[in-house]
């Protein structure tokens, strides 16, 4: 458990290695395949920016706008979409994906996500799912084949934990500041599954540079003014209650739902009273754990 000690020290480490996992080649060449896929998603799209680690497309039509960012760290890559109606409802997805990855698979899940999302229009899901009848042609016997490594393990666990937040955030909504906890927990779940005893406190470095890279894409740095203190409180309430959830009969989970839906981002907040918990967050928080050890021992096996 030495490992909760450290985490100011590993806190910085992974400051440093945000700054040195920057890739310095162009990201429109990397990702050449990729991004002539995502310009049809709309016939108005326009590379708006483009930097060497990421690349803005944006298209302003009559009833809506989209802005879609494309952005690498390290050997993931993320994609946003955000989409704005002429009502001012604003709705967006999120994706993280292994750089090396297959670009059309990349596409292709993009597709079945945007096509099960019940907030897509009926205009958008019936060119969707033209588009996706293509992509299944052309990614018919692909596979995911030696895209692991030990190299990219815990980039891979991080995209693991990602994803399965969102069977969740389907359910209920969850803001920016709730993602970020609910994935810090869920790191702390991939990274023991990874490391069961604890000793490997680079593994945990890799893990908090990840997060910074998330903490960035949705502008919350400047939301922790204590980012030493938030990463060792949280990890150690995080671990400590992964493991009641797992050996606790009727586990009470307001400790949880406080910090992910009342105060996130809060250093150490008093929890005064209960709060009413969603049922579909309880039932779902064993098979989201579930879920990431799963996967993270399948992982295991392809390294």
């Amino acid at each position: 458990m030495w490992i909760i000690y450290c985490t100011g020290i590993i806190v910085i480490l992974g400051l440093l290695f945000y700054n040195a996992n920057k890739k310095k080649t162009n990201i429109t060449r990397r990702f050449a395949v990729l991004l002539p896929l995502l310009f049809t998603l709309d016939k108005h799209l326009q590379a708006e920016e483009e930097l060497e680690e990421s690349v803005t497309l944006f298209a302003s039509n009559v009833d809506d706008t989209i802005t879609i960012y494309l952005r690498q760290h390290s050997d993931i890559i993320s994609i946003v979409i955000e989409t704005i109606k002429e009502d001012d409802f604003f709705h967006k997805n999120e994706w993280f994906f292994l750089e090396n990855m297959n670009q059309q698979l990349i596409f292709n899940q993009i597709l079945k996500d945007l096509l099960e999302d019940e907030k897509t229009d009926v205009k958008n899901q019936k060119k969707y799912k033209k588009l996706l009848d293509q992509s299944n042609r052309v990614t018919n016997g692909v596979t995911l084949s030696g895209i692991f490594s030990s190299e990219n393990k815990v980039s891979a666990a991080f995209c693991i934990a990602h994803r399965s937040i969102l069977p969740l955030s389907c359910q209920m909504h969850i803001s920016d500041r709730g993602m970020f906890e609910i994935l810090f927990f869920n790191c702390v779940t991939a990274f023991e599954k990874l490391d069961p005893l604890k000793n490997d406190s680079s593994l945990w470095g890799n893990f908090i540079d990840l997060l910074i890279f998330y903490l960035e894409n949705q502008n919350l740095m400047n939301q922790i003014p204590d980012m030493d203190g938030l990463f060792e409180h949280r990890f150690g309430l995080y671990s400590q209650h992964l493991q009641l959830i797992k050996t606790t009969p009727h586990y009470d989970y307001n400790v949880l739902a406080h910090y992910f839906f009342v105060k996130p981002l809060s250093l150490k907040p008093k929890i005064k009273r209960k709060e009413p918990i969603n049922t579909g967050f309880i039932h779902s928080m064993p098979f989201m754990i579930y879920g990431i050890e799963n996967k993270i021992t399948t992982m295991i096996k392809l390294l």
